[in-house]
């Protein structure tokens, strides 16, 4: 197991169905490795002054990029609510 912390930013957002949406992520410099199949990405997400950690199953993107997707869970802890609402 390999943890590290990066700075990653979001490339691209698509909404490919309702409740649904993927961001692209790269690296804010250089580009992000090859992701392993079964590797997990915990996102740290400072929801209204609650830091919050979810945990994702990334997908190859474009070179050297990385694309989660989030389905919106309107009764879960915020995650989904902040990505979808406030990460444009």
């Amino acid at each position: 197991m390999i943890a590290a912390e990066l700075d990653l930013v979001v490339a691209a957002i698509a909404t490919p169905a309702p409740g649904v949406k993927l961001f692209r992520l790269a690296a804010r410099e250089g580009a992000l490795p090859p992701i392993a199949a079964g590797s997990h990405l915990r996102l740290l997400l400072d929801v209204d002054g609650r830091r919050l950690a979810n945990a994702y199953s990334p997908m190859p993107g474009a070179a050297g990029t990385w694309t989660i997707a989030v389905k919106l869970d309107p009764n879960g802890r915020g995650g989904s609510r902040f990505l979808h609402e406030r990460v444009t």
